[in-house]
């Protein structure tokens, strides 16, 4: 399925919520990690993250708000999801029991995370501040074709400190601490999404 617009997609995430529950679920029966699992949910997050970009190329503005979302889980979007260091804390929610090796390799990764975050945040500063400057000269189409084009690099940017705060942190645990990480990572996203679980972040 190739959401397109915003109820395509709203049924997008619906589906994929589902099968990450069904994920989850198979997560929590299997302790010790089974790498297809593991394999799988992260193909999981994938998907969605295409899904995200590709929508940011067509849409980049409903991308970022996810529109149909409560109030309460639009408040907690950092562009367009959840804030990518958000990662770390669920790491300590999920109780892993990290060894000191873990532990500062993982606040390496976070000062990372958020260098990498400041960076997406200056760039929609400079596309809000281009734009006020094309309109004040009058240049109003050119100003929505720049704010365009630059929701767009945001959206698909925003995803990608996502998805690579995602793979660091399975990179720093064991299998067994990355089921734990994964379980509590997928219940935020239901949270977060819309399946009325409680969001973390």
């Amino acid at each position: 399925m190739t959401p397109t617009n915003k109820d395509s997609f709203h049924e997008f995430l619906r589906i994929w919520l589902y099968q990450l529950e069904n994920i989850l679920t198979q997560l929590q029966d299997s302790p010790r990690g089974p790498s297809g699992e593991i394999s799988r949910d992260m193909d999981h997050h994938d998907v969605f993250f295409l899904a995200k970009s590709d929508l940011a190329r067509r849409d980049p503005a409903l991308a970022l708000s996810l529109p149909w979302l409560s109030p309460l889980s639009r408040a907690a979007l950092w562009m367009g999801g959840w804030r990518p260091a958000a990662v770390y804390r669920i790491v300590l929610l999920a109780s892993t029991g990290l060894s000191a090796v873990q532990a500062a390799a993982m606040e390496a990764m976070r000062e990372a995370t958020r260098a990498e975050e400041a960076a997406v945040e200056r760039e929609i500063a400079r596309v809000q501040n281009g734009m006020v400057g094309l309109v004040m000269k009058g240049r109003e189409k050119a100003a929505e074709r720049r704010i365009f084009a630059g929701m767009e690099r945001v959206a698909v940017a925003a995803d990608e400190v996502r998805r690579e705060a995602i793979g660091r942190v399975m990179q720093i645990l064991s299998p067994g601490q990355g089921v734990e990480f994964l379980v509590q990572l997928g219940m935020m996203e239901l949270g977060l999404y819309g399946l009325g679980h409680e969001c973390v972040v």
